[in-house]
């Protein structure tokens, strides 16, 4: 028996082994400009693929770039779905993540309020129809996070509203990469509280699941849930405080686990903390029980930030106000802690100051990023009617700028004088140690607004990124079960060839083909001739071999 095809998908980009052109620091212009009257931002999630996928409101354009800087392709996800447009003025809360093959998952409402998803696959083509999430009952509802799943599908995290004003239920729910609904209907109850539950975030678990925080009267409350959507962490993990300023923030420590940072004490005399919690939802061997201190902030600390650093450790930043002859000086800080809850070694006691001057804005959800080896990059914005910028500084693991970065980070913008920043950047991983931005500025005369977008390494600009060589590998099988085409991703460490066979659990092989070409490989394979049961892939390449297994349903 043979696969009757097998083919590479021209629209997965692979990832190139030479040195990136370089991108402009104030970036390429993504989605359209559009009237000042809208309010406008720019969301950034990875492809999968080395590149991004960025969305701009109001049109809800979303576009997929190339590592490189060019645009793919771009499409309205609303509009093309037929469902209801931010753009039309109504309020719509919606949420994107990437699928890891070079596609975009949506999350938002429908015309009746329903939370619902749809699926934009590598190409931007819209996959399947609208699948329901939440019905709308007699409650609104407020999409607050769409996170991968490392399995090509989603979870979806939305407050249920029981009284305008207050939100009485975090909810959650899984959508598989075919678009199927898992768990029960209407997703399950993470969080229940008559009063309200603010929202503090949800992320990725780093082990195919999520974890979700909320605030409530003692501090904040983190609960992870596996891919079934069970709890982990029993009813939940406390996380105590005395007096909160600036919210909390969570991270994933990539292992099942977690960060939680916050300011805790008097305003004029805070505390920056963060805790360490294990995959059970144990506070960490060795860490306090009232969280690891950060810092020491002067005053009034807000806008709090964390992510794990790469090494075991978090960086933590923050917006910092203190006084200068009376005057109140406005900056951001930031802080590292050790795996351990120690304050990394070249650290000030009270975090290192990297912006002063004008109101700075952290208001982003992701604007802190870690460059793997103990260092982070933060993206903020200066709002300001003449002189406003969009900002990003990269710090080492030792506090202090990396060679060549301005003291007061890095100028984006493409505007000297005008060009006011509305909301703050929003700033991913890149995957080789660089970082993407994203962000939104407003040309003179205060006419249009333009989404840009770029690219940084460690030293500043992608043009001296020189990417290392792709291991072998079957990333990704989707869907899988399937009962006809399967989207594979593979990843080729140089241009030799590679022989991919498939073979039932017997060894008998039903296809044999030829791979080619460096890097992400986008290939389909078309099972509906294979007898329903577990099948084997194989790729071999002189570097290695490759299994993988695939589920043939009927």
């Amino acid at each position: 028996m043979r696969l009757p095809s097998l083919l590479t998908a021209a629209f997965l980009a692979a990832i190139p082994g030479a040195a990136l052109a370089a991108w402009p620091v104030s970036g390429i212009v993504v989605g359209d400009p559009f009237y000042y009257h809208f309010r406008a931002h720019v969301s950034v999630v990875p492809d999968g693929v080395s590149g991004v996928i960025a969305t701009t409101n109001p049109w809800n354009m979303a576009s997929r770039v190339d590592p490189q800087g060019g645009i793919l392709w771009s499409v309205e996800q609303f509009s093309a779905a037929g469902l209801r447009s931010p753009s039309l003025g109504t309020w719509v809360s919606y949420a994107n993540t990437g699928d890891g093959a070079g596609g975009v998952w949506l999350a938002t409402q429908d015309t009746s309020t329903s939370v619902v998803a749809v699926h934009y696959g590598a190409g931007g083509v819209l996959q399947g129809g609208i699948a329901t999430l939440r019905d709308r009952a007699s409650v609104d509802q407020w999409v607050r996070a769409a996170v991968p799943d490392q399995r090509g599908g989603m979870f979806v995290v939305w407050s249920s509203f029981i009284q305008p004003g207050t939100e009485g239920e975090i909810r959650a729910t899984h959508v598989d990469a075919a678009g199927h609904v898992a768990g029960p209907a209407n997703g399950v109850v993470v969080f229940a509280d008559p009063q309200g539950t603010p929202f503090v975030g949800a992320v990725a678990d780093g082990a195919g699941g999520l974890l979700v925080a909320t605030a409530n009267a003692k501090g904040a409350v983190v609960q992870r849930l596996d891919v079934t959507l069970a709890p982990r962490f029993g009813a939940g993990v406390q996380i105590e405080a005395s007096q909160v300023n600036g919210g909390f923030s969570v991270a994933a420590t990539g292992h099942g686990g977690a960060f939680v940072a916050w300011s805790d004490g008097p305003a004029d005399a805070a505390v920056m903390r963060v805790q360490r919690l294990d995959a059970s939802g144990l506070v960490a061997s060795g860490w306090p029980a009232a969280g690891a201190v950060a810092a020491t902030p002067t005053r009034l600390p807000g806008s709090t930030h964390v992510a794990a650093d790469g090494t075991g450790g978090a960086c933590i930043a923050w917006f910092d106000q203190h006084e200068t002859t009376g005057e109140p000086v406005y900056g951001i800080r930031v802080s590292r802690v050790l795996a351990n809850g120690t304050i990394a070694h070249g650290w000030e006691p009270a975090g290192v100051e990297i912006a002063e001057g004008g109101y700075p804005s952290l208001d982003s959800p992701s604007l802190l990023v870690a460059d793997g080896t103990g260092g982070c990059y933060l993206a903020w914005a200066i709002p300001s009617l003449f002189n406003g910028g969009a900002y990003a500084q990269h710090l080492v693991a030792d506090g202090s700028a990396f060679p060549g970065w301005p003291a007061g980070g890095l100028a984006l913008n493409s505007y000297t004088v005008y060009g006011p920043i509305y909301d703050s950047p929003y700033a991913i991983a890149d995957g080789h140690g660089g970082v993407y931005v994203g962000w939104d500025e407003e040309s003179y005369p205060m006419t249009y607004h333009t989404a840009r977008l770029t690219r940084l390494s460690p030293g500043g600009p992608a043009g001296d990124v020189h990417l290392p060589t792709p291991p072998l590998s079957l990333a990704r099988i989707a869907p899988n079960p399937a009962s006809g085409l399967f989207t594979v991703s593979a990843t080729m460490p140089d241009d030799r060839p590679a022989k991919l066979e498939v073979f039932d659990l017997a060894g008998r092989i039903s296809y044999v083909g030829e791979v080619r070409g460096t890097g992400e490989r986008g290939l389909t394979l078309d099972a509906s001739t294979l007898a329903p049961g577990v099948h084997w892939m194989r790729l071999t390449h002189p570097t290695g071999i490759r299994t993988a297994r695939i589920i043939v349903v009927r």
